[in-house]
């Protein structure tokens, strides 16, 4: 039998019983993550990595994992969309620092929807109004939109925002 590199070897691969099943259930369907990774032009510990963490959605089956076309193009999708977020909150950091060049502005994420937002640590900095919160010397941040809400009936105390 030859192996996935292409070399004549003594492999044990699946049955024929075996690889029908796989394929009445559709566990044939999809790429592995090496063929991801040299898609994306990646390590294939990367697409690992990415589908271990959940940013890459694909199926497990023991210990195989299969990734469709339309998981791939999704995670393009969101990868873009996020840099376009970044690079709009970059736009703002300069913008704002030319304007208030007194404060030490930086770019932090929302704490319920990841949306970086551009603060100099306080709660209502100009240019864009936060929340701060502080639990157990963890700092983490709210944008006005809707998460100051969700974040506020997540914690599990009532604490006011940091001033």
């Amino acid at each position: 039998m030859t192996d996935y590199a292409g070399n004549d070897e003594d492999v044990e691969g699946p049955s024929f019983e075996a690889r029908e099943l796989q394929r009445s259930l559709g566990l044939d369907q999809g790429y592995r993550p090496e063929d991801v990774a040299q898609a994306l032009d990646v390590n294939v510990t990367t697409v690992y990595r990415w589908l271990h963490s959940g940013l890459l959605d694909g199926m497990q089956f023991g210990k195989q994992w299969r990734v469709t076309v339309d998981d791939v193009r999704a995670f393009v999708h969101r990868q873009e969309n996020e840099r376009k977020r970044l690079r709009t909150a970059q736009e703002e950091l300069r913008r704002i620092k030319k304007l208030r060049p007194d404060r030490k502005w930086r770019i932090e994420n929302c704490a319920m929807c990841d949306a970086p937002l551009v603060t100099d640590g306080g709660s209502s900095p100009t240019g864009q109004s936060l929340v701060r919160y502080s639990a157990d010397g963890e700092e983490f941040f709210a944008c006005p939109v809707g998460c100051y809400g969700a974040l506020s009936a997540r914690l599990a105390y009532d604490e006011p925002p940091v001033e």
